[in-house]
C-alpha cells in the first residue's frame, strides 16, 4: 500500500484459528522448505524463500472421534490471546487517519477445514459423515463470530471484512452445489449477517 498508493488496506483480523493456540512443531527442514505441524494436527510443507500454497503432508484430525476428543473442546470459548487487539487498533486508526478504506481479513470454515483435516478427509466426510461437517462448521462459525465481535468492540470497526475461501479450482467446484447448499452456505449466510451490521460502515 505504501509503495503503490492503494486506497484499500488490510489492518488485521487474522487471529489464530487452530484449536491448540500458538502451537507449531517443525518436523523436517531443508534450505528450501520446512514441514510444520500446526495446532490442528496438520503437517504442511512451506517454501522458505518464496510464497506459495503449502503442500499437504499429513493430518491427525481424521474422524469425528478425534475432533471431539482432541480439538473441538479448545474452540468453545473466546480467547483474546488468539489476536493482537492493540496492533489491530493502532493499524486501523493510522490508516483511517490517512483517509484509506480499511479491512480485516481471514479465512472461514472451508479453508479452515482444509488445513485441519486435509482435502481427502474433508471431501469424504462431506458425503459420508455430514453430521460431523455440520458440527465442525457450527463450532467454527460460533468461534469466528465470537472473535470478530471482540475485534469490533475492542479494536474498532473497519470499513469491510474480506473472507478468503477457495471453493473450486480451474476445472470446477470441489464439491457439488447441493453439498454446498446443505453443509456450507448456511454458515456463510450467518457470518455475512454478522459482518453486514450497518454500523460497520462509518
Amino acid at each position: 500500500m505504501d509503495v503503490f498508493g492503494l486506497d484499500i488496506v488490510a489492518v488485521g483480523g487474522w487471529f489464530d484459528v487452530n484449536p491448540h493456540r500458538g502451537f507449531g512443531e517443525v518436523l523436517e527442514e531443508t534450505d528450501e522448505w520446512r514441514v510444520t505441524r500446526n495446532g490442528a494436527g496438520a503437517a504442511l510443507k512451506y517454501w522458505k524463500n518464496k510464497s506459495g500454497t503449502p503442500e499437504h503432508v499429513d493430518f491427525l484430525m481424521t474422524s469425528r472421534k478425534v475432533w471431539d476428543a482432541e480439538y473441538r473442546p479448545h474452540l468453545l470459548e473466546p480467547d483474546r490471546q488468539r489476536m493482537n487487539i492493540q496492533a489491530t487498533r493502532d493499524a486501523l486508526q493510522k490508516r483511517r487517519a490517512q483517509g484509506l478504506w480499511t479491512q480485516y481479513g481471514h479465512m472461514f470454515i472451508w479453508e479452515t477445514a482444509r488445513q485441519s483435516m486435509g482435502d481427502i478427509c474433508l471431501y469424504e466426510s462431506l458425503l459420508l459423515d455430514p453430521g460431523w461437517m455440520h458440527d465442525y462448521n457450527r463450532t467454527y462459525t460460533d468461534f469466528f463470530k465470537a472473535h470478530f465481535r471482540i475485534l469490533f468492540e475492542e479494536a474498532g470497526l473497519p470499513d469491510g471484512v474480506r473472507l478468503c475461501e477457495d471453493l473450486g479450482y480451474r476445472n470446477g467446484l470441489f464439491c457439488s452445489p447441493r453439498v454446498l447448499e446443505e453443509l456450507i452456505f448456511p454458515y456463510y449466510k450467518e457470518i455475512v449477517g454478522l459482518l453486514s451490521i450497518p454500523t460497520a460502515c462509518p
